[in-house]
């Protein structure tokens, strides 16, 4: 293809907070390898203003709106709409030309005022789904009115093709923003060798401090596989896992009282490990009572996830049902772990398997449980094994990133080129109808300019367009 691509992202490495933005980085660096000119537009989150990353050419001028995203600048105007951004995102357009955009996680950014940027601009855009990126927005609220009043009913334009990975993430976000994803294209998440510190350190112009990069993996100094380990009865201990963010809504709380359940029916051959941030003091003070049961073993580094999930049988994640897709149910299939997870979750879209399903209660989680416990070694074998060859075959990236490839090919044909002076028209229109340029001695009115110009934009001649945002451009 050899097309100028433009990916935009909330946060983007080295630093991250979850998937979403690690897999915008898989698949730049993989579009770049292919031959494609990729560039990043994204924040300054968490990253030093002493080191330069090389991993791709990024610019980190986006501002966010600071909801739990640590240091990004606190400067929005709105998670809706961020005039600022919209300008970033057209310096960017102007100067690098891309053929076209692909979105990832808006959040915080001003995912309204940038869709609709792309919408009038016309650009082929991408929208990978990753998590439903709407999910803090009030779709009611009098801000949500007041931009489509403005702007146009809010949708996905006619420009954009869109890549989701689950029905049910297509379903929420349908239901949350009352509008309809169509044509849209199912692919999973994947496992790859994942994004490697070393990697990382590797790309940067700068070297920048890294004790202030750890996470701290002082749990991994006493890290052991747990094979071999025996109960009273000389059995094999199976070994179960949790591996997420230590949260209610993951269900991490529920586990020491699936294990009372399970020791009142008399197994004590099994073990839970878990591994995460969050609420940690909380999670402690309830498995006190459970020593030689559950054992809070830390937090490992991003690179070190199927080297540590291998060393289970089994892994637990009775997480709440809006799970997007649950990336480490397929990590842990990967190697070979058996994923007991919530029913409805989107990584359960992929696997099919009663087996496997459970409600988010402790009873429903310990009933899972108990069907691991259940099996001879020859069928836990077996089971392991199972669930390994159909997750190295569905989520292995290369198979994935195949089918992304066809679909980029067939999509996204041809070259698109708009003109740099239409690129600033549109966005400072949107500014002055948004209130950020001065009104001055204009003597139209806000509304019936919004109307006039945004609701039939598309369907305008190209002289007509110009003659109007020409009015903001004015000033």
């Amino acid at each position: 293809m050899n097309k100028r691509i433009l990916m935009i992202s909330n946060i983007f490495p080295p630093k991250f907070i979850g998937g979403y933005e690690i897999n915008a980085y898989e698949v730049g660096k993989f579009l770049a390898g292919e031959g494609e000119q990729v560039r990043v537009l994204s924040s300054d989150f968490m990253v030093n203003s002493e080191g330069e990353e090389m991993l791709l050419p990024v610019s980190r001028a986006l501002q966010g709106e600071s909801k739990g995203l640590g240091s990004f600048t606190p400067k929005a105007h709105s998670e809706l709409y961020n005039s600022w951004n919209i300008r970033q995102l057209a310096n960017e357009i102007e100067q690098f030309k891309p053929e076209m955009v692909i979105l990832w996680n808006l959040q915080d950014i001003g995912s309204f005022g940038l869709i609709k940027y792309l919408e009038f601009l016309k650009i082929p855009t991408l929208m990978y789904l990753m998590d439903n990126i709407f999910m803090d927005i009030d779709r009611e609220g009098d801000k949500f009115e007041e931009l489509e009043r403005i702007f146009g009913s809010f949708k996905i334009p006619e420009n954009f093709k869109v890549i989701a990975m689950s029905e049910r993430l297509v379903k929420e976000i349908a239901e949350k923003m009352k509008i309809e994803l169509k044509g849209y294209k199912l692919l999973p998440g994947w496992v790859k060798g994942t994004v490697s510190k070393s990697e990382i350190d590797e790309g940067k112009r700068v070297v920048r401090d890294k004790s202030k990069d750890k996470v701290d993996i002082s749990h991994y100094e006493d890290y052991i596989r747990l094979a071999g380990q025996v109960d009273e009865q000389g059995r094999e201990k199976i070994r179960f896992v949790f591996s997420s963010r230590i949260a209610k809504h993951k269900g991490v709380f529920l586990i020491p009282e699936a294990v009372k359940i399970l020791r009142e029916r008399d197994y004590n051959n099994f073990v839970v490990d878990i591994y995460g941030l969050g609420e940690v003091l909380v999670l402690k003070d309830l498995i006190k009572d459970y020593e030689g049961y559950i054992n809070y073993k830390g937090v490992y580094q991003k690179e070190e996830v199927l080297e540590v999930l291998a060393g289970y049988d089994a892994l637990i994640f009775p997480t709440w049902e809006r799970e997007a897709f649950g990336l480490v149910v397929i990590e842990g299939a990967h190697e070979g772990v058996i994923p007991l997870f919530t029913e409805g979750i989107g990584a359960g879209e992929w696997f099919k398997d009663d087996f496997l399903v459970m409600e988010q209660s402790a009873k429903s989680l310990s009933a899972a449980m108990e069907r691991v416990l259940s099996l001879s070694r020859e069928e836990l074998s077996f089971k392991k094994e199972e669930v390994k060859v159909l997750a190295q075959k569905n989520f292995n990236f290369d198979n994935v990133m195949v089918t992304f490839n066809s679909f980029i090919k067939e999509n996204f044909r041809g070259s698109f080129k708009v003109e740099g002076r239409e690129v600033f028209q549109i966005e400072r229109a949107m500014a002055y109808l948004y209130g950020d340029l001065p009104v001055g001695e204009l003597a139209y009115d806000r509304r019936e300019l919004a109307e006039k110009f945004f609701k039939v934009y598309s369907m305008l001649p190209k002289t007509v367009q110009r003659l109007i945002v020409a009015i903001a451009k004015a000033l």
